[in-house]
């Protein structure tokens, strides 16, 4: 006699399904990954803009007209700033008057209400107190810009020289020479394709010069040079062969 056979029960057929959905989770979990990985990889492929000039600003494009650096402002130092004109060797640079600077702060602090985010902004209040070589507060404004953007080739150059600047002035050598040697890093950040880079790269030969290591300060001048043959590579030179001269020559 034929025994009967058992149905299948509703509770016997769930497990295949639910082990078949609990299959997919991990293809899907990958999925998700490779395409998340595919995105940063394309994002990474595109060229990056390197943060410069001004912002679209009628009124701060008024500030070079106003802030006018003679070619020495900085010693022998090179700096460059698209808020400031600095006269070449040898050019007249009248000096902002009174009511002229009075006018700059006023475009500044404007144009910071305006564009309240930008790093450029703040480097354009750091160039304005370093045109007024109020150097604490030009450092200030300078490192604000530098940590908002840190490939910002403008404000880590205006904070080299501020910091220079700043040992050009100090009396104690052991702190002369930390501001230097603080200047010549925020220089080493400039890359190669700001428009920032010669100058950084000048100023951090010269500083290694006058930190005394003259080995780094040669292989930069070298590199200078190649860059930029002429008479602030001329400037290097000389002051590389006074290292070298003996005592009494």
């Amino acid at each position: 006699m034929a025994l009967p056979m058992d149905h299948p029960r509703d509770d016997d057929a769930q497990p295949p399904a639910a082990e078949a959905s609990g299959s997919r989770t991990p293809v899907i979990v990958f999925g998700v990954a490779l395409l998340s990985l595919s995105i940063v990889g394309l994002a990474s492929l595109a060229p990056s803009r390197t943060l410069q000039g001004m912002p679209d600003d009628p009124e701060l494009q008024r500030l070079p007209k106003i802030l006018r650096l003679p070619p020495n402002a900085h010693g022998d130092l090179r700096f460059q700033s698209s808020f400031a004109t600095l006269a070449g060797p040898g050019a007249a640079a009248p000096a902002p008057t009174a009511k002229e600077l009075v006018e700059a702060e006023r475009i500044v602090l404007e144009a910071r209400r305006r564009h309240p985010r930008d790093p450029r902004v703040i480097a354009a209040l750091g160039c304005y107190e370093l045109a007024l070589e109020r150097l604490e507060r030009a450092e200030r404004h300078y490192r604000r810009a530098v940590d908002r953007a840190g490939d910002y080739g403008e404000a880590r150059l205006g904070l080299g020289v501020t910091l220079a600047d700043r040992a050009r002035g100090e009396g104690d050598e052991d702190a002369a020479r930390r501001l230097r040697l603080a200047a010549i890093a925020q220089l080493a950040a400039v890359g190669e394709r700001d428009p920032a880079y010669l100058p950084a790269l000048f100023n951090r030969a010269l500083l290694l010069l006058r930190v005394g290591r003259e080995e780094e300060a040669r292989r930069w001048a070298g590199l200078y040079a190649a860059h930029d043959p002429g008479p602030w590579s001329d400037h290097l030179s000389q002051e590389l062969a006074k290292i070298a001269a003996p005592p009494g020559r």
